[in-house]
């Protein structure tokens, strides 16, 4: 596929998520009849409430880290724009990952299946990311808070941006301790940890690494 079609199908893409889940594949089976692509919906696999980086980090099933996600968002600072201290999994989270060298960084010709893909924006800032799918050359990846897909590398939404690097996995286990880490670099994270009663859920992440 040329980089123009790339393009154009991005673009395409983007159109597509902004409708409603159950338009998903119907739209995107249907593009492939001017824009040929690979993607697939996966059945079974759709509207799980957990986003594409905690999927991706092996932390959607984790108890405790949903406990106390959970837990920040009815604590009232998931959704501030500017809030000082973040304890869920997002792009800042990953960014801790990557700084931190918490993720061995591979080629793209070294990706074997369950590898992770992360994309960025022209900011450098973490926007999507996916897993390496049993075929050759498919990314699993969960668009949003939508549906789990198959896909190429570059068969995605505009919005996830024009870079991608590549890691190797990390067990769960690995994962969790990461985000204790991440929880503990914040600011203040004690005021949040006691005020939600989490001392339990933290020291289920692994061990103490203050």
């Amino acid at each position: 596929m040329s980089q123009e079609s790339t393009s154009e199908l991005r673009c395409r893409l983007e159109k597509i998520i902004s409708q409603s889940l159950d338009n998903w594949e119907r739209l995107i089976s249907e593009l492939a009849s001017t824009l040929p692509h690979s993607i697939r919906c996966l059945p079974h696999e759709h509207r799980e409430p957990y986003t594409c980086f905690e999927s991706a980090f092996e932390l959607a099933d984790s108890r405790a880290y949903r406990k106390i996600a959970e837990s920040f968002a009815d604590w009232g600072g998931r959704d501030a724009e500017n809030a000082p201290s973040i304890f869920f999994v997002n792009f800042r989270f990953v960014h801790f990952l990557i700084g931190g060298r918490e993720l061995e960084e591979i080629n793209e010709g070294e990706l074997k299946f369950g590898d992770v893909v992360v994309y960025l924006d022209d900011e450098d800032t973490p926007q999507h990311a996916g897993k390496k799918a049993p075929q050759e050359g498919l990314i699993k990846s969960k668009w949003g808070r939508g549906r789990f897909l198959e896909h190429g590398l570059w068969e995605v939404p505009i919005r996830y941006g024009n870079t991608a690097r590549f890691f190797r996995s990390i067990p769960a286990v690995e994962a969790e301790r990461a985000f204790r880490k991440f929880v503990e670099s914040q600011n203040d994270p004690e005021k949040f940890i006691q005020s939600c009663d989490l001392e339990d859920c933290l020291r289920e992440l692994g061990d103490d690494v203050s």
